[in-house]
């Protein structure tokens, strides 16, 4: 069973990486309107990185791929339209990126949801 098999909601991750979850009463600092969206910028941040192993990307690699979900717009929220690797970039930035692009097709698909809660305004 893949790590994006064993993910099914932030608590997961959070469990995988022995953190406490946070709430959104947590973002309570922010103003009311910006809360939903950080706190699932924070839900996708973390989930990343527990699928990702905790390894980071060395932006001098070129060698070293980097895969990144091209969303686009359906009218009713984003959806994912294709997967892009560069060696050297990302559009997304670096935690938005996934080390396959399998592990990019699966994650997006499973969370596009925090996603759209990510971009709205």
């Amino acid at each position: 069973m893949s790590i994006i098999d064993r993910i099914n909601s932030y608590e997961d991750a959070c469990q995988i990486k022995g953190i406490q979850p946070r709430a959104i009463s947590d973002f309570s600092f922010l103003p009311e309107e910006d809360r939903e969206a950080q706190f699932a910028s924070h839900q996708l941040d973390v989930m990343i990185r527990v699928v990702n192993g905790e390894k980071g990307f060395d932006y001098n690699d070129r060698n070293q791929r980097k895969h990144y979900p091209y969303l686009v717009w359906t009218g009713s929220g984003f959806a994912l339209l294709a997967v892009g690797c560069g060696g050297t970039r990302t559009v997304v930035g670096p935690r938005r990126s996934f080390h396959s692009e399998e592990a990019c097709r699966k994650f997006v698909t499973k969370f596009i949801h925090l996603y759209n809660q990510s971009y709205q305004q």
